[in-house]
């Protein structure tokens, strides 16, 4: 690998200029570990740069741009017996050798933020604590790992990747704990292992080469209902409800009312914020998260490719029925994953991306982002997001739970994941009271879906140490 640059640049944060800066943009991609360590993987001689850049970074980065919003995941696993340590440890190098587009830090030089090779080790914490990214609590990295009692525990700067990306560094991390763990042997399809080529197509930028389309301006969307009406001022402390819903009956009520497991939550959650506030003249709209690594070409990648559709219960619709307004909702999102709409929605999330990072200053930078994303969060009542069919070859008999965390910025947001025979939904909101839950869970027993309410929990998710944090104002 070749030399680093020890040439200090200047930064906004003491820490950045230390960070080890590659010269030569023709070398191997920020492995985090040295040649002779890595010499069980196997690395396409393709790979550019030790500088991981994507104009999507700026969005992603700015989005953290005060202390409540931490923009970053958690994941959770319970599994049969007490974690073996020794084990685990050995399980997370592994796994971090297959990814080492993970293995980074945060890097700056001439007015630009990258991340940049770490080779510094990932922390694993004998606890499920959530540490703060890019300080000495992860040895600057954006990643950490724990374990205890039965339970392990992924945490994720969210700038990393999506849940798409979280859950295949579970995949592999579960695939080499339960190997050695229960002696399970038989190699699985669709899990990153090390011998497999790292390909450049996991860590490539597809906004770089992403076909450009004629935009049209569209108009602020107008303010959603506000969710928090009624609910005590006092009540500020985030909460995850984790609900359980039989996977088998709630597919069939889908397939009857021609929905999908993510519309159909995003629909009956409207119908519930209809009845609760008949008399609202603002909209109740919900955005429903996608995966756009398909229509970008892009299903391998590393990076957060999370796009969004809006749906709204609009006034015309409220008295209809449920398959009808099922159907004009599965409608919405068919139309807007067409290719020509994927496109027009990628390029205008390049464009944002340009104009973020074409602004001067991280201050003024976090300052737009801040207006820009109050916009979306006043015009929907939540947001969510299904990951699909959560299968994880050669461990699934030994897991007996699991929860994923990340913050919501706007109302409610909703987690969706089958698995092991069962829909897990966590809704996660910015408050404690239950009545969202509660009347999600009367809805699917109206149609005869059993639910299963396994806990409340307090949102803990780790944030990040960013320099334009120290002084925002915004």
């Amino acid at each position: 690998m070749r030399k680093v640059s020890k040439k200090k640049s200047t930064t906004p944060n003491a820490f950045l200029s230390q960070n080890r800066i590659v010269e030569n943009s023709k070398t191997l991609i920020f492995l985090g570990l040295s040649n002779e360590q890595f010499t069980d993987g196997i690395i396409s001689s393709k790979l550019e740069s030790m500088k991981l850049k994507s104009c999507l970074l700026y969005r992603d980065f700015f989005l953290h741009s005060n202390e409540s919003n931490r923009n970053s995941m958690k994941i959770e696993v319970q599994l049969a017996d007490a974690i073996d340590g020794v084990l685990f440890k050995d399980a997370v190098r592994k796994t971090m050798k297959r990814y080492p587009y993970y293995c980074v830090t945060l890097g700056y030089e001439e007015g630009e933020y990258f991340f940049a090779e770490n080779d510094r080790p990932v922390v694993i914490l004998n606890s499920l604590a959530s540490p703060t990214f890019n300080t000495e609590e992860t040895n600057m990295h954006f990643i950490s790992f724990g374990y205890k009692d039965d339970w392990i525990v992924i945490n994720m700067f969210h700038i990393l990747t999506d849940g798409t990306g979280l859950y295949s560094v579970l995949r592999t991390l579960l695939y080499y704990y339960c190997g050695e763990r229960y002696g399970v042997s038989e190699e699985p399809k669709n899990v990153r292992l090390l011998g497999q080529p790292v390909s450049e197509v996991e860590w490539y930028d597809p906004y770089q080469t992403l076909k450009p389309v004629p935009l049209n301006p569209k108009p602020m969307p107008g303010p959603a209902v506000n969710i928090r009406k009624g609910i005590p001022e006092e009540d500020r402390t985030s909460a995850l409800f984790h609900l359980l819903v039989p996977e088998k009956e709630f597919m069939d009520f889908c397939v009857r009312h021609d929905s999908t497991p993510a519309t159909m939550i995003c629909l009956l959650l409207c119908r519930i914020i209809h009845r609760m506030f008949p008399d609202a003249q603002e909209a109740i709209r919900f955005l429903l998260c996608t995966n756009d690594r398909k229509f970008l070409n892009a299903e391998q990648s590393c990076f957060n490719m999370v796009g969004t559709i809006p749906l709204e219960l609009k006034p015309e619709m409220y008295d209809w029925s449920l398959t009808r307004q099922a159907t004009v909702f599965r409608g919405m999102v068919f139309a807007e994953t067409f290719e020509k709409n994927a496109l027009v929605r990628a390029n205008e999330t390049k464009m944002l991306c340009e104009t973020i990072k074409a602004i001067e200053g991280e201050q003024q930078r976090a300052a737009f982002v801040q207006q820009a994303i109050g916009g979306i969060v006043h015009s929907i009542c939540g947001m969510v997001s299904y990951v699909g069919k959560s299968a994880f070859p050669n461990a699934d008999p030994y897991i007996r739970d699991v929860r994923s965390f990340a913050e919501s910025a706007a109302g409610l947001g909703v987690q969706l994941a089958a698995f092991n025979g069962s829909f897990m939904l966590e809704m996660i909101q910015q408050f404690q009271d239950d009545r969202y839950i509660q009347a999600l869970r009367k809805e699917l027993e109206k149609y005869g879906i059993p639910t299963k309410l396994c806990g409340t929990f307090d949102v803990s998710i780790s944030k990040a140490d960013l320099p334009w944090l120290q002084d925002c104002r915004c």
